[in-house]
């Protein structure tokens, strides 16, 4: 512990390890007694030194460096509140743009509206020289967006969840043919996980491996017999 400040029915902690990993945290009892450690209303604080804590009646006041903020135990937020992992954009070899973040589906009476779920007739089949894709994406998390993190996973190419990076746009290149299915997930800094987004599409076969290019060598076989 760097520093401590009564604060509520407890303490406000600025508390670092031998890692270089700092942050601040709440001690409280509960009605039962027991301790209360509450931590995520300061995750979204730099992992910086903490300079000076200062408790004024509701108000925890957070000087790090230059910085201040400040922290209210009246005020409550739900940091449990649902949000999704967002595909802005697909791009493939010369830029060329397979989708835009949204797509469209008709209502009974005839209406366009946009979604976000992607229909079975709008999964393309790329040809195989279209098979190197970029990915940009985001989520509707705005809060400290610069520390979202987000997971990816290609299904058909990839069997696991990768690590958690901040980088938005993964590239996958040289496809093989078959089906594939993009995910990804975010966490955001409060360390909650999104709704996972998907895109599906399929990379057709080389001409030399495609089923009309596999007869003609069986017909040309049976006629060199």
């Amino acid at each position: 512990v760097g520093r401590a400040v009564n604060y509520g029915k407890g303490y406000a902690l600025a508390c670092y390890n031998d890692k270089g990993q700092r942050w601040i945290e709440l001690h409280k009892k509960t009605v039962k007694g027991n301790l209360e450690v509450v931590s995520k209303p300061f995750k979204i604080i730099p992992s910086r030194w903490c300079d000076h804590l200062y408790a004024d009646e509701d108000i925890l006041w957070i000087v790090i460096s230059t910085e201040l903020y400040s922290y209210n135990n009246k005020v409550s937020q739900d940091y449990e509140i649902p949000y999704n992992a967002l595909i802005r954009r697909v791009t493939t070899k010369g830029d060329s743009v397979l989708f835009e973040g949204a797509y469209v589906k008709f209502l009974e009476n005839g209406e366009p509206v946009t979604c976000l779920t992607q229909h079975a007739k709008q999964v393309l089949s790329l040809s195989f020289k279209y098979n190197n894709l970029t990915f940009d994406v985001s989520s509707s998390f705005y809060e400290s967006e610069e520390r979202t993190e987000y997971s990816y996973m290609l299904e058909g190419y990839e069997e696991a969840w990768g690590k958690w990076t901040t980088m938005p746009t993964p590239i996958y290149t040289n496809l093989s043919e078959g089906h594939y299915t993009f995910k990804v997930k975010a966490r955001n800094v409060f360390g909650i996980e999104s709704e996972v987004a998907e895109y599906s599409f399929s990379v057709s076969p080389p001409w030399y491996r495609s089923i009309v290019a596999i007869i003609g060598y069986i017909i040309l076989l049976g006629l060199l017999v």
